[in-house]
């Protein structure tokens, strides 16, 4: 099997993990040498966030945390990277999505505090505290805090290079560690805490850990009624949401849910099938009848108020170790969440076994199975056959997100350390 996935990887299209691999091509002095920032003594920040992805808001949780910051403290600058490694992928244009960012955010346009990296102007990095999200953006702006002496706090986020067992990110990280202007480490699984504290890569007491990641609870309402199996709708919808890194999708688990799509197609014409993320017929590896398959593409966050109102169950069956020893997903990924908090079923595999905490109750909360297709098929038997608990799990499993996803749990424990940390500074 595992020669089988190889094969198949290797014979992918474009995969992220090219480009992490190999981060000194989007390091900072790539694109600007070291001459194009000052560190302007009579200006300086409170907190300079540095980003590859933002100020596009695809990634709605990414946008809370950063808007969120630019509205409570006083002197953030935002620095735009526009690398848009994921421009492949996802659809970008830096003025637009500026615009759009400022808009949706109700952020102060005149403040002139988002810059892109290729600004004519002498970037200012004079800041008490840098920040960051996942591992890629720290290995580009390391030099920068290293070399203007900026204190920094980052979120390590499963993916973009981070690996567990992987000689590079570890060491990367060590040495992070020693540096004296190394604040602590944001980590969002039980399975990340313990890697690092287990293997003497970051000590227990520079890791704060917060599970998950920050939203907005109350963007998190259908636009019509929510409907469900057999209670007032005659269709089972099952759908796919995940970013495409491989042209097979292995690494999400899109394979499984071809096989699963396949097998109850040729049994019940009324499961429908819905795929959001890139994903497309040629991705598809097992035969489904093109009337139970939908495709999307990538959409914005406001498309799956819409479209959720219809969908019974999300499948995520995804795998650890696919495209690299070490290479792991969130548990439950970002867009399983987000479909709960929509008051979706979730079923998602568990390969790291990060159940830990957030603790769901299974076949309660929402159902943890084994990413094959068997065991997911099996599931969609008994709700078939049981409809009455696609909507009892949905609802325990959205109310059990809306405690975990709270702003007390989530935005203001990253505020309240960012407050800590600059307090700090001034002793």
């Amino acid at each position: 099997m595992k020669r089988v996935l190889k094969k198949i990887f290797n014979k992918a299209g474009f995969s992220i993990h090219r480009i992490i691999k190999n981060p000194s091509r989007y390091d900072i002095t790539k694109k600007r040498s070291f001459s194009g920032f000052v560190k302007d003594a009579d200006h300086p920040y409170d907190l300079l966030i540095i980003d590859d992805f933002l100020p596009n808001s695809l990634g709605s949780w990414r946008s809370i945390e950063m808007a969120t910051y630019l509205k409570i403290f006083n002197n953030v600058q935002l620095l735009c990277l526009k690398n848009y490694y994921f421009k492949k992928i996802y659809p970008i244009n830096y003025e637009e999505d500026r615009k759009s960012f400022l808009s949706k955010y109700n952020l102060n346009s005149t403040k002139n505090n988002i810059i892109g990296i290729d600004s004519p102007d002498r970037i200012n990095v004079n800041a008490r505290l840098g920040y960051c999200l996942f591992i890629s953006n720290l290995k580009v702006s390391f030099p920068l805090f290293e070399k203007f002496k900026i204190p920094f706090l980052f979120t390590l986020y499963p993916g973009a290079g981070f690996r567990f067992y992987n000689k590079e990110s570890d060491n990367f990280l060590r040495n992070v560690n020693d540096s004296p202007l190394f604040r602590g480490v944001i980590v969002t699984q039980q399975s990340t805490f313990n890697y690092l504290v287990d293997r003497e890569i970051i000590p227990e007491n520079k890791i704060h850990f917060i599970y998950g990641v920050p939203n907005q609870l109350t963007e998190f309402n259908l636009l019509n009624p929510k409907k469900f199996y057999k209670k007032n709708k005659s269709t089972l919808d099952i759908c796919f949401v995940a970013t495409k890194y491989t042209k097979f999708g292995i690494d999400k688990g899109f394979d499984v849910f071809c096989q699963v799509a396949h097998r109850p197609s040729k049994k019940y014409n009324f499961v429908k099938f819905h795929v959001v993320g890139g994903f497309g017929k040629e991705d598809v590896l097992y035969s489904i009848p093109k009337d139970q398959i939908n495709f999307y593409s990538y959409q914005y966050f406001e498309f799956f108020k819409d479209f959720y109102c219809n969908i019974d169950i999300i499948l995520s069956p995804v795998k650890s170790s696919v495209y690299g020893e070490g290479s792991f997903d969130g548990f439950p990924t970002g867009a399983v969440t987000d479909a709960g908090l929509f008051n979706v079923m979730m079923v998602s595999s568990d390969p790291l076994n990060d159940n830990k905490y957030p603790d769901f109750k299974n076949w309660e909360e929402m159902i943890i199975a084994e990413s094959n297709q068997y065991a997911i098929s099996d599931i969609v038997e008994k709700v078939i056959e049981n409809p009455l608990l696609i909507e009892e799990i949905a609802t325990a499993g959205k109310n059990k997100l809306m405690t975990l996803f709270s702003r007390e749990n989530q935005i203001d424990k990253r505020v309240d350390l960012i407050k800590e940390i600059l307090e700090e500074s001034k002793k």
